[in-house]
């Protein structure tokens, strides 16, 4: 169980004892600014006297002093505060989930106890463990600070994250936001722990699906990208930009069949998103995609709050457009060399449903 304690000056010596182990780079990495290389007693007990509308802890898990995590920029007026300085110190208890619990308790803390209204945050790019935990616990990006942070030779950017714990703190991000069920299918949003069972889809279909789509590059077919665009999906569904929903059979969950996806979406008085949709070579012809496919115009009405839902499809897809035509959409014109697909640029035929007043 981790909880959080305020830190004091007898926590001096477990603080650089842990920084003690690293080097200057991971100093920087938790601490930023705020502290140099060697980190010392004194300037410690200097940081304690001088830091203001801030408060440290050291995160205990077990009872067992384990890192320190910061809440600083606090602005009771304005209602918002800033996470800082997240360390796990005990190398043993790493990659255990154990930041993301503090951060947890400390957002706890902001509603609870503060009110806060808004909390951000700041990750240097490339710090994959951090960016993929605060995406999971509701967190949004809302900027990126180019070449802020230079050292060993190299410039680093900073992604500034924000949220509004009120109403963006999700429970656990190891359960989809969204998930539906079929007669036979499981239509759902992705976790971040679901990069293999994607990439293991895109891996079987490599050959399947460049007939009708793009050649994508190596990097591709990796876990890191798969991961990376799950991160991206759900940060597009959170502001309700795009959305893309995996497929499974019931009798087969874990292991992807399929995905549709809204994405160009146009708000305003328009209220319209462009269709795609994939699915297995082996799982054609089995009506899987109409059946998956009638949620998603479901959901693209209700809770997206489309007008207009828009696909594009090659006239020689004719199964693809079998299953568009199924499902109610109407041939609204073509569109020459739409898409380079195959190395030449390919005509499509457009389509377009519109939500029934």
């Amino acid at each position: 169980m981790v909880t959080l304690r305020e830190f004091t000056p007898d926590d001096i010596p477990l603080l650089l004892s842990w920084a003690g182990e690293g080097d200057e780079r991971e100093l920087l990495l938790w601490a930023g600014p705020s502290f140099t290389y060697p980190l010392t007693e004194s300037k410690l007990r200097e940081f304690l006297v001088t830091k203001r509308n801030s408060r440290l802890f050291i995160i205990e898990d077990g009872g067992i002093a384990t890192g320190i995590i910061e809440l600083g920029s606090i602005d009771l007026a304005h209602r918002n505060a800033r996470i800082q300085k997240v360390f796990i110190g005990r190398r043993e208890a790493r990659s255990k989930g154990l930041a993301g619990l503090a951060v947890r308790e400390v957002i706890r803390i902001c509603t609870e106890e503060l009110h806060l209204h808004k909390v951000t945050l700041g990750v240097l790019a490339g710090n994959r463990i951090a960016y993929r935990t605060y995406v999971g616990m509701g967190f949004s990006v809302e900027g990126i600070q180019r070449e802020y942070r230079f050292f060993y030779g190299q410039w680093y950017d900073l992604i500034t994250m924000a949220m509004f714990p009120e109403r963006d703190l999700i429970p656990d991000s190891r359960i989809p936001a969204r998930l539906y069920e079929t007669e036979r299918l499981i239509v759902r949003t992705a976790v971040p722990a679901d990069a293999d069972a994607a990439l293991d889809y895109y891996r079987r279909n490599r050959e399947f699906l460049s007939t009708f789509g793009p050649l994508r590059p190596e990097q591709f077919y990796t876990r890191e990208t798969q991961e990376d665009i799950i991160l991206q999906d759900m940060l597009l569904e959170r502001q309700q930009t795009g959305i893309r929903f995996w497929i499974e059979r019931i009798e087969e969950p874990g292991r992807f069949i399929g995905n549709m996806s809204f994405s160009n979406t146009v708000r305003g008085y328009f209220q319209s998103a462009y269709l795609g949709y994939q699915l297995d070579a082996q799982e054609v012809r089995n009506g899987y995609m109409t059946e998956a496919l009638r949620v998603m115009v479901y959901y693209g009405f209700t809770e997206f709050k489309l007008h207009r839902i828009e696909a594009n499809i090659m006239p020689e897809n004719e199964a693809s457009l079998a299953t568009i035509r199924r499902l109610g959409f109407t041939y609204e014109g073509e569109a020459p060399d739409y898409l380079f697909i195959r190395d030449a640029w390919q005509t499509h035929h457009h389509y377009a449903l519109i939500r029934e007043i």
